[in-house]
């Protein structure tokens, strides 16, 4: 491997952005001469405390921040509702003629392109509910073109539905609310791929471990909650960290859960992506470029 090529690479972190602060894990990685070394997953703090360490760490690169919840929205609820940047919206969320969006809806009537997140609670809800409220035709709407099923994994879920271990809308809400918003309004963050990378110091983009487990050859579905499961995975994962001269500075085996697992193999997503920036290119889209974004490390593939 060229080290060279290396020399000015970013300061890389992984982040497993849960709802619950407790939970939420960061893994750190920087390239050291000839390897990439990847740090033991360690909790996040406050999010108005989580770049400070990283900016100071950098000592002037620049910083790439990955967080599993979606940056974006769908195409199509955008247009319904006129909007052409998704980072111009983020900063109306919560006032004004969005102050309700924040709000997740209790029943099917609530909801509206003013207040999309749904169901607060379990009971007889279905997502039809959503694609009618929001005025829409078909499931797929629901979905950006980054989050569809492709060759290698199955579709993530719809980003306003808050219900059940896979829903990612509340993580959407604390991100975009708690993180996201208030770092894009005091102007320290370039946002991709609205904004091009590296365009400030730091740069933030959503990663989507699950696609990293094709990339390294995990199943679909393995457990990932097991520790059991998880280990199982180890030799697949440290002959891929072999052969992309990755060094983990823990056992993966020692991540006691699996926010700790999703945050490292976030880390390794990203470093594929630098590494081979050409495999990892935007599709010609405006629509993903102005309000869907795309997910960093996401090869353009056909649907599976």
């Amino acid at each position: 491997m060229n080290s060279l090529k290396y020399r000015n690479s970013p300061l890389i972190a992984a982040c497993d952005w849960s709802v619950s602060s407790h939970k939420r894990r960061l893994a750190a990685a920087e390239w050291h001469g000839e390897r990439w070394v990847v740090d033991p997953p360690a909790l996040v703090g406050p999010p108005d405390s989580l770049f400070p360490p990283l900016v100071k760490r950098a000592r002037g690169r620049s910083i790439l921040a990955g967080f599993d919840f979606p940056i974006g929205i769908p195409r199509r609820f955008a247009e319904l509702n006129g909007i052409e940047s998704f980072t111009a919206w983020l900063l109306q969320l919560g006032e004004g003629h969005w102050a309700d969006l924040y709000g997740v809806c209790e029943s099917a009537q609530e909801i509206s392109l003013l207040r999309p997140f749904y169901p607060r609670a379990p009971g007889g809800r279905r997502k039809q509910h959503l694609i009618d409220g929001l005025g829409l035709t078909h499931t797929d709407e629901l979905l950006r073109i980054c989050e569809r099923a492709t060759a290698l994994r199955g579709k993530a879920c719809e980003i306003f539905w808050t219900l059940g271990a896979s829903q990612v809308g509340r993580a959407a809400i604390a991100g975009w609310r708690d993180l996201l918003a208030p770092a894009v309004r005091e102007g320290i963050i370039a946002l991709w791929p609205f904004d091009n990378l590296y365009s400030k110091s730091i740069t933030m983009a959503e990663i989507y471990p699950a696609e990293t487990y094709a990339h390294i050859g995990l199943p679909r579905s393995f457990g990932k909650s097991s520790a059991e499961s998880r280990g199982r995975q180890i030799p697949r994962i440290i002959d891929w960290c072999e052969r992309h001269s990755i060094e983990l500075g823990c056992s993966i085996g020692e991540c006691r859960t699996d926010d700790e697992f999703d945050a490292i193999i976030g880390a390794l997503g990203m470093i594929e992506a630098v590494s081979e920036p050409r495999c990892f290119t935007l599709p010609e889209d405006p629509a993903i470029r102005s309000v869907e974004g795309w997910i960093f490390g996401m090869a353009i593939q056909p649907a599976g």
